[in-house]
């Protein structure tokens, strides 16, 4: 099962971090100096805290939450969830599950030919060749992005692994103007459920 959820910072007030019961996420939340990226953190830990309380009720409400070397925060523990981040513009989604799990959201802002030179220096040879919209940049690069994340990497060391060929492994969800893509392995046989309200309906 892999639990989604989304919100928006517009929607977090400045003291909205006291709602957060698990001291190491509100330490997490308040710890920025900067207000912007302080309500980032703050939402995106209210999301996490609600998925938990939801649906693993076996955490004790002070369960350890680190950060990896490479900016991976993690739950301290055996048989925990796994849970991934993203956000653009103020829009925070995450996804949680019992196996590793990335998710990355873009927006898509950038000409098609911006995209294809970003591709040319960037992906492999195959991948260029599979650019051939707007859309299948986005793709390629949240995918890329999300398997980071996943495998607790850096963009920079994942780009020029090919990742498009094994659909099992990872989900896209797609406006016209946005792309949300999940990476994790064999996700074809996992129940996806929206904890708040799918924004790509």
């Amino acid at each position: 099962m892999i639990y989604l959820s989304f919100i928006s910072v517009d929607t977090i007030a400045p003291d909205d971090y006291l709602k957060i019961r698990n001291k190491n996420l509100r330490e997490q939340a308040v710890s920025a100096n900067n207000i912007a990226v302080r309500r980032e953190r703050t939402a995106s830990r209210i999301l996490l805290e609600d998925i938990l309380n939801r649906f693993y009720l076996k955490l004790d409400c002070d369960y350890p939450v680190r950060i990896t070397e490479k900016g991976k925060p993690y739950i301290v523990g055996e048989n925990v969830p796994y849970f991934s981040f993203t956000n653009k513009n103020g829009k925070i989604f995450i996804a949680v599950s019992d196996d590793s799990i990335g998710i990355d959201y873009e927006e898509k802002q950038i000409s098609l030919e911006k995209a294809i030179s970003i591709s040319n220096r960037f992906f492999s040879e195959r991948e260029c060749h599979e650019i051939k919209d707007i859309d299948s940049f986005y793709r390629c690069w949240t995918l890329k992005e999300a398997y980071a994340k996943a495998v607790n990497s850096t963009l920079p060391e994942e780009l020029d692994k090919y990742l498009l060929e094994n659909t099992n492994n990872f989900k896209f969800f797609e406006t016209d103007n946005s792309t949300l893509t999940i990476y994790k392995k064999d996700i074809v046989n996992d129940e996806i459920l929206w904890v708040s309200e799918c924004p790509f309906s």
